[in-house]
């Protein structure tokens, strides 16, 4: 991993500082790096696992939405009305 940024930055030195980051420094620019562990077969499936997790809280969550507003009188579910209130609950659901 590499941080860059200007040498002055003391900000962003302290936190490259913080993880262990090696510290380079020439002509007013800072260059941080740090070597970091290859990823294993545990790593590849909780990175899925934790994605699915994600996908499902969404859909439970748009779910939920679709009841609402199906079991709402006829005057609050108009179209308008319902993307609204899809934007008010941030949902994004991403079918891949």
């Amino acid at each position: 991993m590499v941080i860059h940024c200007l040498a002055g930055n003391t900000p962003m030195l302290s936190l490259a500082r913080r993880l262990g980051m090696t510290i380079e420094m020439s002509r007013g620019e800072a260059d941080g790096r740090l070597k970091l562990r290859a990823g294993t077969a545990f790593d590849f499936w909780s990175e899925i696992a934790y994605d699915h997790a994600g996908i499902a809280d969404s859909v439970a969550k748009a779910w939920q939405l679709a009841v609402q507003s199906a079991l709402a009188p006829a005057s609050f579910s108009s179209p308008r009305h319902l993307l609204c209130q899809a934007k008010r609950s941030r949902i994004h659901i991403r079918i891949s």
